[in-house]
């Protein structure tokens, strides 16, 4: 499993918010 993937669950599990989850999928597009 990727990190990036891990990164994103997490995200996605705190409950964060969706501009940051966004962002987050944004920037490990790029990795």
């Amino acid at each position: 499993m990727r990190p990036c993937f891990r990164l994103y669950t997490e995200l996605l599990e705190a409950n964060l918010s969706k501009v940051l989850i966004l962002i987050s999928r944004h920037y490990c597009s790029y990795l």
